[in-house]
């Protein structure tokens, strides 16, 4: 790494700005050469030029970053990150909600720091491999944020709905409701082109009937946007129909279900036992990461004994990194066959989304309700 000429630098106003005055008295402290400019207003005649600006920034190790006199954001924090020198600025929730977790050097109002940047400034090893380290980070960040915009953009651009969507259907049973269902949904969606495919799962217990759905998923996707529905799950209410997911305004819907409630230590909120997903670069580029990372989960038989809950959980991490996406409460929506068949009279008249077609035991009833 190249030497800075400066330990630190300060170009800017300290007027009705209190702490960057407590800032100033802290810094002058600190042993080595620094810069300092102090101006009286916003254009006066006093302020450097740009060039000279950016140079100084560029040969200071350390800028801090007092906060304004209406908010604790500056473009000083900005000028650094671009310039490539480490930031300082004062501890704040607000950074945390605008950035998450980030390796800015935050620091009080008080700014006790002097000793801090004392001993950091001998350290050139550390201060190489931070400044790296918050490069890359600010690097990443502007990448997603240009990803979160690209997405308002194509929002604001594109009508609500796509020409074609594939609705993606699997089941060891009951194919022929598995299509009624599927002209159930095509009856509750007034704006779209609907297309149904359907296959088997596979009936071996330790088959990767999880990595099958997934790329068959990818695959439907590349044609237009997917609605996958579990397998033995079959629509009979109206509630959860295209206009609804897509009234969402999310790339991606999924369900919510907390599976610590069955004993698994997974500390997981999603369940796929449907998954909506539109079409875009964003969405096919997560689900082609998400493949390939599943095809390496650990396989042991605690795994097979929860394997798509496994799955759904390695889902997850990635929707938290992908960020726009919406859940529905899986309880709110869909009901299993021993449940429905126990409130056979309440279901009737309000019909859930879903019915899960587990056990067989109330085929005959349900049939006679919604698919003669």
């Amino acid at each position: 790494m190249k030497d800075k000429k400066y330990i630190w630098c300060f170009m800017g106003q300290t007027k009705d700005r209190p702490t960057r005055q407590k800032m100033l008295e802290e810094l002058r402290k600190v042993s080595g050469e620094y810069f300092e400019h102090q101006t009286s207003s916003w254009s006066s005649s006093e302020n450097l030029s740009t060039e000279e600006y950016r140079s100084i920034i560029e040969n200071s190790i350390f800028v801090p970053c007092g906060r304004g006199n209406k908010s604790v954001d500056t473009f000083r924090l900005y000028e650094a990150l671009e310039l490539g020198a480490i930031p300082i600025i004062e501890r704040d929730d607000y950074w945390r909600n605008l950035f998450g977790d980030h390796p800015l050097i935050t620091t009080s109002s008080e700014w006790k720091i002097s000793k801090d940047l004392d001993a950091l400034s001998e350290d050139k090893e550390w201060i190489k491999n931070h400044r790296l380290r918050i490069q890359n980070w600010w690097k990443g960040y502007k990448s997603n944020l240009k990803s979160i915009i690209n997405r308002v953009v194509q929002y604001r651009d594109r009508p609500d709905t796509p020409s074609v969507c594939t609705v993606l259907t699997m089941s060891t049973v009951l194919d022929d409701f598995s299509r009624r269902s599927f002209d159930r949904l095509d009856q509750y969606t007034e704006s779209n082109d609907l297309e149904h495919v359907h296959f088997e799962y596979p009936t071996s217990e330790k088959d990767d009937f999880h990595l099958l759905k997934w790329k068959y998923i990818c695959q439907q996707l590349q044609q237009g946007d997917v609605l996958y529905i579990g397998r033995d799950l079959l629509f009979v209410g109206e509630q959860l129909n295209f206009d609804f997911l897509y009234g969402q305004r999310k790339d991606i819907v999924v369900g919510s279900q907390n599976y610590s409630d069955w004993g698994i230590g997974l500390n997981s909120n999603i369940t796929t036992s449907f998954v909506f997903i539109k079409k875009n670069g964003g969405t096919l580029d997560l689900l082609n990461k998400f493949v390939f990372s599943i095809q390496k989960l650990e396989k042991d038989d605690k795994f097979y004994s929860y394997q798509e809950q496994h799955v759904d959980h390695q889902f997850e991490l990635y929707l938290k990194q992908f960020q726009n996406y919406a859940t529905i409460n899986n309880n709110q929506f869909a009901v299993s066959e021993e449940i429905y068949g126990k409130n056979i009279d309440h279901y009737k008249s309000y019909p859930p989304a879903f019915i899960n077609f587990e056990r067989n035991v109330y085929t005959e009833e349900i049939k006679n309700a919604y698919f003669l």
